[in-house]
């Protein structure tokens, strides 16, 4: 079995396997917070399914590597810098838990 033959979909968040077995992850591809493996082929032992699911995770991993961030993903960092850097922001006071000295 060629446990390489991932096809990554569009959302970059699911794969699918020549075999037929196809996984989505949600949250960060690259270390994703939830797995959901679908169904597995019958004919797949367990070392067979750990191999392939691991493969499959590499290969999302990896194509989120490869992709480009969006515009619009682009546009809220800047917005997100321009912001933390401007020094005429309003800033809230910090809440401490600490017991002020008396």
């Amino acid at each position: 079995m060629n446990y390489d033959q991932w096809v990554v979909g569009e959302d970059g968040l699911s794969a699918s396997h020549a075999c037929g077995w196809s996984i989505r992850v949600e949250g960060n591809p690259s270390s994703p917070s939830e797995v959901c493996p679908g169904t597995v082929p019958r004919d797949l032992d367990a070392l067979e399914q750990a191999r392939l699911l691991r493969h499959g995770l590499d290969a999302i991993a990896k194509a989120a590597k490869q992709s480009k961030p969006s515009s619009a993903a682009v546009a809220a960092k800047k917005a997100a810098e321009k912001y933390a850097s401007d020094p005429n922001r309003t800033r809230k006071p910090t809440l401490s838990l600490k017991r002020k000295p008396q």
